[in-house]
């Protein structure tokens, strides 16, 4: 089994089931996405100029563009902050 180093938590993350780094990215991201994007849209995306629809894709897009890069880890929490910090300053 093709493994891409440790996952979230602490379980080896396989890339077998999806084919290539790219479709665990963008299946993870999916799901990712299905349990975050109400919560970020209303706490801050929703405050931007672009809008919250166009915020809240160029950040999945991000988090797909990040675990193509680095399937081993987790970009999701890194990528909120940087947005709240962006927000604020």
């Amino acid at each position: 089994m093709a493994q891409v180093g440790k996952g979230r938590n602490g379980s080896a993350i396989s890339i077998d089931k999806a084919g290539t780094v790219a479709a665990f990215a963008r299946s993870d991201t999916a799901f990712t996405r299905a349990f975050s994007e109400t919560g970020l849209g209303q706490g801050l995306f929703g405050y931007g100029k672009a809008g919250a629809d166009a915020l809240a894709d160029r950040f999945y897009a991000a988090t797909e563009t990040a675990l193509k890069a680095r399937p081993y880890q987790y970009p999701f929490d890194d990528l909120t902050r940087a947005v709240m910090v962006r927000r604020r300053g």
